[in-house]
């Protein structure tokens, strides 16, 4: 695991972010800096400046966030038996996130953020790289249904670790009821459309008429429904493929 010290790209290429972005085209095949932009910005990524450059490294600096992120991370490749692999901590645009490849791991913070708030996104997302590690599946053949799955898991792994006050906003938006219909009447009938179609980011994510991060939000429904009944944790999924879940539940 290698964190990579972004506090320097920050004081050379905060207020150009697409010069920033040159800096990782080798992490990526065949794409430019202009792509590399355009794909992170898309998961959460700052795409302009909104503090001054000695403002967001000092703010990043002095909650030491590379030391803070190194020392979960260990943790949770202890516990999960994790991947080593470049961790990049770069600004947020608006709120905190993240986007987890199987050989990288980007994460995007706002300078106000809590170290409660840091623990969880990376856990979160960390979370994901584990699971991409595991399952020998190309992450452009996932579909609907694995990428519910892996959400609702990622954010399972977050209220098992750090408690049900840190968990994402949106595990609390639905009913039971509701999260089953939107299951029944949306996802399940959905549940092979391939990641490229353009359907499915709209039931992911809730635009387009669809349920606000119903993806998300179903995902978390139906891991709690499978952990209650196998007595799982979230550690003894990793593995376990989103249909077997899926077919262990029926």
């Amino acid at each position: 695991m290698t964190i990579i010290q972004t506090d320097q790209w920050l004081l050379e290429c905060y207020e150009r972010p697409i010069e920033l972005c040159k800096k990782l085209t080798s992490y990526f095949k065949d794409a430019s800096a202009g792509q590399i932009y355009q794909h992170l910005t898309s998961h959460g990524l700052y795409s302009y400046p909104t503090l001054s450059t000695v403002q967001i490294v000092s703010e990043f600096r002095r909650i030491d966030v590379w030391k803070m992120v190194q020392k979960e991370i260990q943790l949770l490749q202890k516990e999960w038996h994790g991947p080593k692999i470049p961790i990049f901590i770069l600004p947020a645009q608006s709120t905190k996130s993240g986007l987890a490849f199987h050989d990288k791991l980007f994460i995007f913070i706002t300078a106000d953020c809590t170290a409660s708030e840091i623990k969880a996104v990376v856990t979160h997302e960390y979370h994901h790289v584990c699971r991409l590690s595991r399952i020998r599946k190309n992450e452009s053949d996932y579909t609907l249904l694995d990428v519910i799955i892996m959400e609702g898991l990622a954010e399972h792994a977050v209220r098992e670790r750090l408690g049900h006050e840190l968990v994402a906003e949106w595990t609390k938006w639905y009913t039971p009821s509701q999260l089953d219909e939107f299951w029944k009447t949306l996802f399940y009938p959905n549940r092979q459309l391939p990641k490229s179609a353009h359907t499915h980011g709209h039931l992911v994510y809730g635009t387009a008429g669809n349920p606000r991060l119903g993806g998300y939000a179903v995902g978390y429904h139906l891991i709690h429904r499978y952990m209650k009944a196998s007595g799982l944790a979230t550690a003894g999924l990793l593995g376990i493929s989103a249909e077997q879940i899926m077919k262990e539940m029926s």
